[in-house]
């Protein structure tokens, strides 16, 4: 009636969630000074499968392996929001506007528009992805086959 290999993981989803927040600090910090490296999206996506692993949920799950591709792609996201957030608050303030980061990070959009560096920052949110992607599956590739032995 119930398969329990069927169903979704919620340990192994929430160490994936734990498991990014690092990764997400680090990018956030070393992209508000501009700089972004495939190792930074592979710190993401090795925390996320990590602590996935290590709450219990099992690499063979479909709904676990989804799981962390949303939150890894949730990371990446967040992760250049607050490095794009950083640099706008810097800018201002040098410029005498005083906004925080939060002020910077909750308008965003409102400031790329205005700045007109909207196209930018979707550039920059794709480089991640595809900078997290490039990282993240050497080590993926490498942690399915030590499971696999």
């Amino acid at each position: 009636m119930y398969n329990d290999t069927n169903s979704v993981p919620w340990k192994g989803l929430l160490g994936a969630l734990i498991g990014v927040i690092p990764g997400v600090i680090i990018w956030a910090v070393l992209g508000s000074f501009g700089v972004t490296w495939a190792l930074i999206g592979a710190l993401i996506v090795i925390g996320a499968v990590f602590l996935y692993g290590l709450f219990g949920g099992d690499l063979d799950n479909k709904y676990g392996l989804i799981g962390i591709l949303i939150i890894c792609a949730l990371g990446v996201y967040f992760g250049v929001h607050l490095a794009w957030s950083a640099r706008l608050s810097y800018a201002l303030t040098k410029a005498g506007a005083d906004y925080s980061l939060g002020q910077c990070a909750f308008n965003l959009f409102e400031l790329l528009d205005l700045a007109e560096l909207k196209g930018k920052y979707f550039f920059a949110v794709l480089k991640g992805y595809l900078f997290a992607f490039a990282g993240g599956f050497g080590y993926l590739a490498k942690f399915g086959d030590l499971l696999k032995r």
